[in-house]
């Protein structure tokens, strides 16, 4: 009956000519056939934990499923799986990427306590790990040189974040909502800090940014009083440059980044 239910969903948003197929057995969900994952599968009626991308999947709309039901933004999956022989799609750990395993697409949102993430990846997808509520770390490799808007927004389990080297934009809401975030240690080369990038996060009151040459900050945080933490020879060049964040005190810190 669960079959039947699945098919009916997939057949009401599937895209003209795709033939995809569906199944559950034992909370696992086996997407086969050939053609793209909608968005919307109205996947609240369907008790599954993991799911399993086939080798026909030619599309998984991981963008933009953090507001709507989507099959892969199920709030309890823990686990995406993909057959080895799709051309398109890998999985390592119960988190989604690129064939190559060079951009990171979607970490299950209901995945739960630390979680490192490949030094493979170069690049992680806008709204990668939104409402990853049960995540309480994220280690974030050298590698990475991209962090795209609301990758890690609504992660409320997250106590803290370490921006690592390359990365030079903290994009639009990248970290929005983060009830518990507290602290966020950026590297020396950082560039900007884009708007809104920690709105929503109450428990953040510091911010390590290390690098000497003042980056833009484009109200990057709510009108509450915050503490950037800039290199020692940096910090006067760092107050005339936002003396109109009148919310915002700099402190000195020594480079180790």
């Amino acid at each position: 009956m669960m079959d039947i239910k699945i098919i009916k969903a997939i057949r009401a948003q599937m895209y003209e000519n795709d033939a995809l197929t569906g199944s559950l057995s034992n909370g696992t969900l086996t997407i086969g056939g050939t053609g793209r994952i909608p968005i919307c599968w109205g996947t609240k009626f369907f008790p599954f934990t993991q799911i399993v991308i086939g080798a026909g999947v030619t599309k998984v709309n991981e963008a933009g499923v953090g507001g709507t039901p989507s099959v892969i933004g199920h709030l309890y999956l823990t686990s995406i799986e993909v057959e080895n022989t799709n051309p398109l799609y890998a999985s390592e750990n119960g988190v989604l990427f690129n064939k190559e395993k060079t951009k990171l697409l979607l970490c299950p949102r209901g995945k739960s306590g630390s979680y490192t993430i490949p030094n493979s990846v170069e690049c992680i997808d806008g709204e990668a790990f939104q409402h990853c509520n049960n995540l309480t770390s994220i280690i974030i490799p050298n590698s990475v040189k991209v962090i795209y808007g609301w990758s890690f927004a609504r992660c409320h389990g997250l106590t803290s974040i370490i921006i690592p080297n390359g990365v030079e934009h903290i994009y639009r809401n990248s970290f929005s909502y983060c009830t518990n975030l507290s602290s966020v240690i950026t590297s020396s080369s950082i560039k900007s800090i884009d708007l809104g990038a920690f709105y929503g996060c109450p428990s953040l009151t510091s911010i390590t940014i290390q690098n000497p040459v003042p980056i833009k900050i484009y109200k990057s945080f709510e009108k509450k009083t915050y503490v950037l933490k800039v290199p020692t020879e940096s910090v006067e060049c760092y107050r005339r440059k936002y003396a109109w964040m009148e919310s915002v005190r700099f402190e000195s810190i020594e480079r180790a980044l």
